[in-house]
């Protein structure tokens, strides 16, 4: 990845979230550039996992049963594992 060529990211947040992040960042001796940045790598790099979950207005009743997405989760994951 070619770290010279550099652009800036803008996006608007709450600004108590950002600033609790900010401080908590520097207490684990990071710039929240550095957690965000990293944040950024990770997930190209599959390491993060963000996903998307429907109210329950918008799928099935079975999917509110939370064994069924105890168990739905854990064959997504074996399906990842196996490139399926």
């Amino acid at each position: 990845m070619n770290t010279k060529q550099q652009t800036q990211v803008t996006f608007i947040s709450n600004k108590e979230l950002k600033n609790r992040t900010i401080k908590k960042a520097k207490e684990d001796g990071i710039t929240l550039k550095a957690l965000l940045t990293m944040a950024m790598k990770a997930y190209l790099n599959n390491e993060l996992n963000v996903s998307l979950q429907a109210s329950n207005a918008t799928y099935d009743e079975i999917f509110s049963d939370k064994d069924v997405i105890a168990k739905s989760n854990k064959l997504g994951v074996l399906l990842k594992k196996t490139n399926i």
